[in-house]
């Protein structure tokens, strides 16, 4: 029992905490991004890419900021020369900002260069998503079919991990009380008294079985507030 209310308790609470929008500090890691490419510093340029990612949590950052993000990303990519990933998010950079240039320090690298033409290339579709959400900095009901910052962050999954938490203290009471009336059982079989053990078996199975399904339907809350 103590296991299971742990499990849901961390489970419950496993939702990452909000980053500080400090959105001048998002500019100078980014910065740091292009210059860690130019000088090949992968571990630099991943670290770096680990702090802006968790700045991109507030709401009024620009597309021009979100299109250096995704760019930030490609370029991990690109390091690793992973080019079939890397232009996945040179298309999101793209589709962030679509008048953005590479930047020229990164121009001078040939095949970074081609991989932005070739993203260019391929255009952005987009499609209605139904009420306006944040999508890389820009209010919109449209989705593109690329990765993006912000939609799929604004959803707010505590009303739903409540109720699975709520849902699965009830499954573990019943659980509890069904263990209780067990007991119960078990001394009125050995008084053979079987009119009490009939009434405790059944409200035994009762218990029992109304405790999986909490247990079940909790599990189900959860699963949905993690998946939207």
């Amino acid at each position: 029992m103590a296991y299971a209310t742990a499990m849901w308790l961390s489970l419950f609470f496993s939702a990452p905490a909000q980053a500080d929008c400090n959105l001048e500090h998002l500019e100078q890691v980014l910065d740091g991004v292009d210059k860690a490419y130019v000088a090949a510093n992968r571990t630099q340029l991943v670290l770096l890419m680990r702090t802006a990612n968790g700045l991109t949590e507030c709401a009024s950052y620009s597309p021009g900021l979100s299109s250096r993000v995704h760019l930030g990303r490609a370029l991990i990519h690109a390091l690793d020369r992973d080019w079939d990933e890397a232009r996945i998010d040179l298309r999101a950079s793209i589709a962030s900002q679509p008048l953005r240039r590479l930047p020229v320090d990164l121009e001078r690298d040939q095949r970074l260069h081609l991989a932005w033409l070739r993203a260019q290339e391929q255009p952005t579709v987009w499609t209605l998503a139904g009420p306006p959400v944040l999508v890389n900095g820009t209010l919109t009901p449209l989705l593109p079919d690329t990765p993006v910052l912000g939609a799929a962050r604004r959803r707010n999954r505590t009303p739903l991990r409540v109720a699975a938490l709520g849902v699965g203290l009830v499954g573990a009471g019943l659980y509890g009380a069904a263990w209780s009336n067990r007991a119960n059982y078990d001394k009125a079989l050995r008084d053979n008294n079987l009119a009490t053990a009939r009434t405790r078996y059944t409200a035994t199975n009762r218990l029992a079985i109304g405790s999986l399904g909490a247990g079940v339907l909790g599990a189900g809350l959860l699963g949905v507030s993690f998946a939207l």
